[in-house]
């Protein structure tokens, strides 16, 4: 790697909010595309009904949730940077410098699901520790880093 991503400081909550921000339009966006698409071939092409019953659908759900994670998780994995993150110049990696496990990954997704679905607890807890570090940080064994400004050399 070019650069060196150890050693470097932890990302604020407020930049980690502003990232989570940018990163909920395009899970949004996700979302949409993904529930479009299953309505309209399970739906309309496969059982031939013109409206999507009400009600709620396991398997779209199922699918929904999946899609988010693989859209996190390789994201994650490529270069520990989503969307959201490249704006703000945060890198999500293990504590040695290296990009996450698919493991990591996946706990690291299912235990933010936990903090949010307690009020964002789990989250406001890098408010409250001296290592910035959330609880999916601490139980993934992965920290969020504020990467350096890129000079750029005029000529």
């Amino acid at each position: 790697m070019s650069i060196q991503y150890q050693n470097l400081l932890r990302a604020s909550f407020s930049i980690r909010l502003l990232a989570m921000s940018y990163d909920s339009f395009i899970i949004f966006a996700i979302l949409m595309i993904v529930t479009s698409a299953y309505h309209a071939i399970v739906h309309y092409w496969i059982q031939n009904i013109q409206e999507a019953p009400i009600g709620y659908d396991p398997w779209l759900g199922s699918i929904l949730f999946i899609s988010v994670f693989f859209y996190m998780a390789m994201c994650w994995r490529k270069s520990g940077q989503t969307l959201g993150m490249q704006a703000w110049r945060i890198r999500v990696q293990n504590q040695n410098g290296d990009v996450l496990t698919w493991n990591q990954c996946l706990l690291r997704f299912l235990i933010s699901l936990c903090s949010l679905f307690c009020m964002g607890l789990g989250f406001f807890w890098i408010l409250f520790t001296v290592e910035r570090q959330s609880w999916h940080d601490k139980y993934a064994h992965s920290e969020v880093v504020r990467l350096p400004c890129k000079t750029l050399k005029i000529q």
